[in-house]
């Protein structure tokens, strides 16, 4: 507590008390009182001189520095709640008081931390950032081939699957209008939230080319939803595999976000989020750790 006095220029007594708080903390208890308002911190001051002096005691509780103002302020004028009438004593006046602040620490504490914080939020299309954005809102009369229904994907064999993605990849690689591709994505966007497909999807050349449209796709509505397929593949697939020269998905995710459109770069945004997140959550496969890490120090170059 000297030492601390000695380095901060409060007194030992107080030292004593920030010390106490913290656990004998001496980083946490400077910082405590080094964060304090002056006005309080001599209030504080004067309340233990006062128990320092032989009112309070050792057994006297602790308080927080607002636990001290509002001792000083207002205890005098009116009791605190939960005190019996008549207690007296200043020992029972702290008592009550650190009893009343330990409370309200305890249901701020309750207002400022849930267990839903701790809970997995999707980057892609979340839907506090964009609460009206569709998902897969397309034209199954429009679509080149006939479309097989998203609630039947997950009961789709290799073949089967593969076929229908065969279908997807000659629609986009096709010559058509802007348009038109723009709904084959809304319907691989339905499709992307089945895992199974979002695996198989980015470990197939559909991948690759769905990269390499979004590069050099001039609308932005297209460059739009090609980051929103990309995004949604990547949340709801349990693999990614390491980006290629064929296929740099980082590269291309990264200069999206600076896409002169609002709209582009927040789906590029949000795309790169999921990547970066699925990253950061499959280190254990240590095999390929390191590609994302070098395909982001050269996305970083560029």
């Amino acid at each position: 507590a000297r030492e601390l006095a000695a380095a901060l220029g409060f007194s030992a007594q107080l030292c004593r008390h920030a010390l106490r708080r913290a656990g004998g903390d001496g980083n946490m208890a400077a910082a405590w009182l080094l964060a304090a308002d002056p006005m309080e911190i001599t209030l504080l001051e004067a309340e233990v001189g006062q128990r320092g002096g032989g009112g309070g005691g050792a057994g006297t509780p602790a308080l927080s520095i607002a636990g001290a103002a509002v001792l000083q302020a207002g205890a005098a004028a009116s009791p605190a709640p939960g005190l019996a009438e008549g207690a007296g004593s200043e020992e029972a006046v702290l008592a009550a008081m650190a009893a009343e602040i330990d409370e309200m620490d305890r249901e701020a504490l309750e207002l400022l931390f849930h267990t839903s914080d701790l809970a997995v939020t999707p980057i892609m299309l979340n839907p506090l950032v964009e609460p009206d954005a569709p998902v897969g809102s397309f034209e199954a009369a429009a679509l080149p081939f006939a479309p097989v229904p998203a609630a039947d994907v997950p009961g789709l064999g290799q073949a089967e699957l593969e076929d229908l993605l065969t279908h997807i990849y000659r629609a986009l690689a096709a010559p058509a209008p802007a348009s038109e591709h723009a709904n084959v994505l809304a319907y691989l966007e339905v499709l992307a939230l089945e895992p199974t497909l979002a695996n198989t999807v980015l470990a197939s050349s559909l991948a690759a080319h769905l990269t390499a449209l979004a590069a050099k796709a001039r609308a932005s509505n297209l460059r739009s939803r090609l980051f929103t397929v990309l995004g949604l593949l990547v949340r709801h697939a349990t693999s990614v595999v390491p980006d290629t020269a064929e296929r740099p998905l980082l590269s291309v995710l990264a200069a999206g976000a600076r896409d002169k459109d609002q709209g582009v770069r927040r789906r590029a945004l949000s795309a790169l989020g999921e990547l970066l997140f699925f990253a950061a959550t499959q280190q254990a496969a240590a095999s390929e750790e390191g590609w994302l890490r070098d395909a982001a120090d050269s996305a970083a170059g560029e």
